[in-house]
């Protein structure tokens, strides 16, 4: 059993060495706890250690994906808020590396122009937000963009109490 358990975390620390992951960070507006599993899948979920104060740790998450998006890879996770309100959803990396994002849904929520499809005046795709407007690109039908942790494009979505919301991205290194 001691083995299997040095093993497993041998393996997980394998997938999420080093510093190139593409990150999500959510946080909830009215400082109400949102809750996740730590493990999902190819995603490991936390509550961001930098943050001491406690009321304001419990209603912020972050997520990275598994190291190495080299082609398109969809990824999931949830959470579950403990009152009614807002999350901000942050998409950005761990660090300077670059990565497209093309599709952002929800399941429990609704995510606005998940796509990316719909540009707004402000050269941004509509109902996102960043000050990176040179990280958006529409092909056709083909919309990415890109962010890394200084870059982030954002999006509030309203949360019910105690509803799971699983959140996909299709994300990949623009590295």
């Amino acid at each position: 059993m001691r083995w299997m358990l040095i093993f497993s975390l041998i393996s997980f620390s394998h997938v999420f060495a080093g510093d190139n992951h593409a990150r999500i960070d959510l946080v909830m507006l009215n400082y109400q706890p949102l809750e996740a599993e730590p493990k999902q899948g190819d995603s490991r979920v936390k509550h961001p250690g930098w943050v001491k104060d406690a009321e304001k740790k419990a209603a912020n998450l972050y997520v990275i994906f598994k190291n190495e998006c080299k082609d398109w890879e969809t990824f999931s996770f949830s959470f579950t808020p403990k009152s009614d309100g807002k999350v901000r959803i942050i998409l950005k990396s761990d660090n300077k590396s670059n990565f497209l994002y093309k599709e952002v849904s929800a399941k429990g929520a609704t995510v606005k122009n998940e796509d990316f499809s719909k540009a707004g005046k402000n050269g941004l795709p509509l109902s996102w937000y960043s000050n990176n407007v040179k990280g958006f690109t529409k092909d056709g039908k083909n919309s990415t963009i890109s962010v890394n942790h200084d870059t982030p494009f954002m999006q509030t979505i309203v949360v019910k109490k105690d509803q799971p919301v699983t959140l996909t991205v299709v994300v990949k290194s623009a590295e």
